[in-house]
Protein backbone atom coordinates (compact mmCIF):
# COMPACT_ATOMS: atom_id res chain seq x y z
CA UNK A 1 0.00 0.00 0.00
CA UNK A 2 3.11 2.23 -0.57
CA UNK A 3 1.48 3.36 -3.80
CA UNK A 4 -1.55 4.80 -1.34
CA UNK A 5 0.71 6.97 0.91
CA UNK A 6 3.46 7.82 -1.91
CA UNK A 7 0.26 9.36 -3.94
CA UNK A 8 -1.99 10.98 -1.07
CA UNK A 9 1.56 12.72 -0.52
CA UNK A 10 2.24 14.56 -2.92
CA UNK A 11 -0.59 16.66 -2.29
CA UNK A 12 -1.03 16.70 1.71
CA UNK A 13 1.06 19.18 3.44
CA UNK A 14 1.92 18.67 7.27
CA UNK A 15 -0.15 21.89 8.46
CA UNK A 16 -3.14 20.49 6.40
CA UNK A 17 -6.22 19.52 8.46
CA UNK A 18 -7.15 16.26 7.62
CA UNK A 19 -10.46 14.02 8.47
CA UNK A 20 -10.34 10.38 8.29
CA UNK A 21 -12.89 8.44 7.70
CA UNK A 22 -13.00 4.92 9.33
CA UNK A 23 -9.53 5.41 10.16
CA UNK A 24 -9.46 1.85 11.67
CA UNK A 25 -5.79 1.49 12.60
CA UNK A 26 -4.74 4.47 11.29
CA UNK A 27 -2.62 3.32 9.04
CA UNK A 28 -3.38 6.58 7.29
CA UNK A 29 -3.81 8.70 9.85
CA UNK A 30 -0.43 10.40 9.07
CA UNK A 31 -1.26 13.00 6.74
CA UNK A 32 -1.11 16.83 8.02
CA UNK A 33 -3.11 17.06 11.34
CA UNK A 34 -5.39 14.28 11.16
CA UNK A 35 -8.85 13.77 13.00
CA UNK A 36 -9.91 10.20 13.08
CA UNK A 37 -13.23 8.92 12.70
CA UNK A 38 -14.43 5.09 13.57
CA UNK A 39 -17.04 3.30 14.99
CA UNK A 40 -15.09 0.82 16.66
CA UNK A 41 -13.73 2.09 20.27
CA UNK A 42 -11.06 -0.32 20.00
CA UNK A 43 -8.68 1.63 17.48
CA UNK A 44 -9.69 4.75 19.74
CA UNK A 45 -10.94 7.38 17.11
CA UNK A 46 -10.95 10.93 17.91
CA UNK A 47 -14.31 10.93 17.04
CA UNK A 48 -16.37 7.56 18.06
CA UNK A 49 -19.62 7.57 15.37
CA UNK A 50 -21.49 4.80 14.12
CA UNK A 51 -21.71 6.38 10.61
CA UNK A 52 -24.97 3.83 9.92
CA UNK A 53 -26.40 6.22 12.46
CA UNK A 54 -25.15 9.20 13.27
CA UNK A 55 -23.93 11.99 10.91
CA UNK A 56 -20.56 13.48 10.71
CA UNK A 57 -20.70 16.29 13.42
CA UNK A 58 -18.60 19.06 11.02
CA UNK A 59 -19.14 22.35 9.69
CA UNK A 60 -18.62 23.20 5.98
CA UNK A 61 -15.38 23.66 4.87
CA UNK A 62 -13.59 22.29 8.18
CA UNK A 63 -10.80 20.19 6.64
CA UNK A 64 -8.48 20.46 4.08
CA UNK A 65 -8.68 16.64 2.69
CA UNK A 66 -10.98 14.23 3.68
CA UNK A 67 -9.95 10.56 3.91
CA UNK A 68 -11.98 7.38 3.15
CA UNK A 69 -9.87 4.62 2.36
CA UNK A 70 -11.24 0.88 2.93
CA UNK A 71 -14.17 2.19 4.30
CA UNK A 72 -17.44 2.93 2.01
CA UNK A 73 -17.82 -0.73 1.49
CA UNK A 74 -18.33 -1.04 5.15
CA UNK A 75 -21.82 1.23 5.13
CA UNK A 76 -24.92 -0.01 2.90
CA UNK A 77 -24.78 2.04 -0.38
CA UNK A 78 -27.54 4.24 0.71
CA UNK A 79 -25.20 5.63 3.69
CA UNK A 80 -22.52 5.22 2.01
CA UNK A 81 -23.59 8.27 -0.32
CA UNK A 82 -25.44 10.37 2.73
CA UNK A 83 -21.60 10.20 4.21
CA UNK A 84 -20.28 11.09 0.48
CA UNK A 85 -22.38 14.10 0.21
CA UNK A 86 -21.81 15.41 3.86
CA UNK A 87 -18.01 14.89 3.05
CA UNK A 88 -18.21 16.81 -0.05
CA UNK A 89 -19.40 19.70 2.46
CA UNK A 90 -16.85 19.83 5.00
CA UNK A 91 -13.80 19.36 2.73
CA UNK A 92 -12.06 22.82 1.53
CA UNK A 93 -10.15 20.51 -1.13
CA UNK A 94 -9.85 16.99 -2.05
CA UNK A 95 -11.63 13.33 -1.00
CA UNK A 96 -9.18 10.60 -1.43
CA UNK A 97 -11.19 7.34 -1.69
CA UNK A 98 -9.64 3.26 -2.08
CA UNK A 99 -12.42 1.09 -2.60
CA UNK A 100 -12.62 -2.76 -3.68
CA UNK A 101 -14.95 -3.61 -6.96
CA UNK A 102 -15.37 -6.83 -6.55
CA UNK A 103 -17.12 -8.04 -3.35
CA UNK A 104 -16.50 -10.06 -0.58
CA UNK A 105 -17.61 -9.21 2.67
CA UNK A 106 -14.62 -9.16 4.66
CA UNK A 107 -15.21 -11.73 7.30
CA UNK A 108 -11.82 -13.33 6.35
CA UNK A 109 -10.43 -10.39 8.64
CA UNK A 110 -13.07 -10.22 11.05
CA UNK A 111 -12.69 -13.69 11.95
CA UNK A 112 -8.65 -13.89 11.91
CA UNK A 113 -7.09 -13.78 15.58
CA UNK A 114 -4.13 -12.07 13.74
CA UNK A 115 -5.82 -9.46 12.11
CA UNK A 116 -6.35 -6.07 14.09
CA UNK A 117 -9.70 -5.81 12.78
CA UNK A 118 -10.73 -9.15 14.53
CA UNK A 119 -13.86 -9.30 16.41
CA UNK A 120 -15.02 -6.31 14.79
CA UNK A 121 -18.44 -6.47 13.33
CA UNK A 122 -18.05 -2.96 11.60
CA UNK A 123 -15.88 -4.16 9.65
CA UNK A 124 -17.96 -6.44 7.21
CA UNK A 125 -18.44 -5.49 4.02
CA UNK A 126 -21.99 -3.92 3.02
CA UNK A 127 -21.70 -2.41 -0.73
CA UNK A 128 -20.61 -3.23 -3.95
CA UNK A 129 -19.56 0.47 -5.85
CA UNK A 130 -18.22 0.30 -9.06
CA UNK A 131 -16.73 3.22 -11.22
CA UNK A 132 -20.14 4.68 -12.44
CA UNK A 133 -20.27 5.59 -8.44
CA UNK A 134 -17.04 7.61 -9.36
CA UNK A 135 -17.47 9.27 -12.60
CA UNK A 136 -16.69 12.28 -11.58
CA UNK A 137 -13.84 11.22 -9.49
CA UNK A 138 -10.03 11.59 -10.26
CA UNK A 139 -8.39 7.84 -10.70
CA UNK A 140 -4.98 7.87 -9.52
CA UNK A 141 -5.01 4.36 -9.24
CA UNK A 142 -7.92 1.71 -11.08
CA UNK A 143 -7.63 -1.95 -11.52
CA UNK A 144 -10.64 -4.80 -12.18
CA UNK A 145 -10.08 -5.19 -7.81
CA UNK A 146 -9.68 -1.53 -6.62
CA UNK A 147 -10.69 2.02 -7.58
CA UNK A 148 -7.86 4.41 -6.10
CA UNK A 149 -8.92 8.17 -6.46
CA UNK A 150 -10.27 11.63 -5.47
CA UNK A 151 -12.80 14.16 -5.70
CA UNK A 152 -11.50 17.85 -6.38
CA UNK A 153 -13.83 20.31 -4.80
CA UNK A 154 -12.34 22.99 -7.36
CA UNK A 155 -13.52 21.26 -10.66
Amino acid sequence: MNYIIENISRFINKDDLVLDVGCGNKTYSIFGKTTTVDAWEKVNPDYLIDLEADRLPFNENSFDYILMLDFIEHLDKAKGEIVLNDCKKIVKTKIFILTPLVFNDNSINVNNISCWAYGNDYDYHKSLWTLNDFISWESIVTTPEFFFGYWDKHK
